[in-house]
């Protein structure tokens, strides 16, 4: 079962390699042909991706969110299938290529992980963990995908990806505000206390506030165009950096590999 489940990640990763390419040729010649095949494409890599991920939760006996490996097939699974929610944009091949190209990047990082099942440690031994981790990532999909939409709106300025940033953000937001009030709860029931300004949690709070002041500005101040882009582009970095560089670069009870 290990073995299939390997092969199953490789054609994930392959798929989306694929994806891209054919995106992208389909975002620069207008092809038909072209964009139906990169749909094709990025269909069957989500495809094999839920494979991938129901797999593993069978071989592990629990839904995969203990390191990062797993929480990467997650992280991966749900931002190809935000795409279904924006194929229809008259920018949806760029995006597609934009989806695929992160997911070749999570995936190749996720390769460098070492893919054993291991016993977990019982502070992770938590149902409200696994709503936890699951809400933040449904959040870190969203602002990937925000990421995406943002820089191709810094190019083109275009009033499309303008607006699928921001909704992408504002479905993303209140997964990511549930998400740290969850982690808070089992923090209580793991450490005794909701709130001890871990690293982890530090940077859960910068993500949240950068988010905030993007939906803030929008709705309260009036801004539009590049500000925002740049502002939305700059919050996936800090979720990145929230996600996997407080893991390697600050201690903290967090610091999950």
């Amino acid at each position: 079962m290990s073995q299939i489940f390997s092969s199953l990640f490789s054609i994930t990763l392959v798929l989306f390699l694929l994806s891209a390419i054919v995106n992208a040729v389909a975002a620069v010649t207008k092809n038909r042909i072209a964009a139906l095949i990169g749909s094709g494409c990025i269909g069957a890599a989500v495809l094999a991706s839920i494979g991938a991920v129901v797999l593993r939760t069978v071989i592990a006996a629990r839904i995969p969110v203990a390191n990062t490996y797993e929480t990467m097939l997650l992280f991966s699974l749900f931002i190809g299938l935000g795409y279904f929610a924006l194929m229809r944009s008259d920018t949806g091949r760029l995006i597609a290529t934009g989806i695929s190209l992160l997911n070749v990047m999570l995936l190749a990082f996720a390769s460098t992980q070492s893919p054993e099942v291991k016993p977990l440690i019982p502070a992770l031994k938590s149902t409200l963990l696994t709503v936890h981790v699951l809400l933040c990532f449904f959040a870190y999909a969203a602002f990937g995908i925000s990421f995406i939409t943002a820089v191709i709106h810094l190019f083109r300025n275009d009033a499309d990806t303008g607006q699928a940033t921001y909704r992408v953000i504002l479905f993303g937001f209140p997964f990511l505000t549930a998400g740290i009030i969850t982690g808070a709860l089992w923090a209580e029931r793991a450490w005794g206390r909701y709130w001890g300004w871990d690293p982890k949690e530090t940077w859960a709070l910068i993500t949240w506030l950068v988010y905030a002041a993007y939906l803030h500005l929008r709705f309260m101040r009036g801004w539009k165009g590049r500000k925002l882009s740049i502002i939305a582009a700059a919050g996936f970095l800090v979720v990145i950096f929230t996600y996997l560089g407080v893991n390697y670069f600050l201690a903290g009870l967090h610091s999950y590999r």
